[in-house]
């Protein structure tokens, strides 16, 4: 199981397809040196793979677990701003816990909400195994 940083880390790459150590430092606005203690725990887990230039990327179990993070965040958004929620606090929050949520569990969310296609920001949601 990862951590809230870990899943933070991950995303920001999931997001950017790569990135140096000091640029994901600056993304998510922690120092250097935690930065880098969070790589090499992503490195040893096998999600995260470092380039002969030092450029971060996700391997492709990380791409994977990333995908699933993402489906299960997006689940919980439309959930949440379905049964009137705001928007942008209900993404923060999702943020918080969408890496902790049972895969089993939010798929059966997903049905619940008749698969929707998108989430309230319009991004796709795609069925994850």
């Amino acid at each position: 199981m990862i951590t809230k940083r870990e899943r933070d880390c991950l995303m920001a790459l999931y997001e950017c397809g790569e990135l140096t150590l000091s640029r994901m430092s600056g993304k998510l606005s922690i120092r250097p040196p935690t930065t880098h203690e969070l790589v090499e725990k992503l490195i040893a887990y096998g999600l995260v793979e470092r380039d002969e230039n030092n450029v971060l990327h996700l391997t492709q179990e990380g791409r994977k677990e990333a995908g699933k993070i993402e489906f299960k965040h997006r689940v919980l958004e439309t959930l949440i701003f379905k049964n009137g929620g705001n928007l942008e606090e209900a993404c923060e929050e999702c943020k918080k816990v969408d890496y902790l949520l049972d895969g089993q569990l939010a798929h059966e969310l997903y049905v619940g909400l008749k698969r929707p296609c998108s989430c309230p920001h319009g991004k796709p949601i795609k069925e994850v195994n």
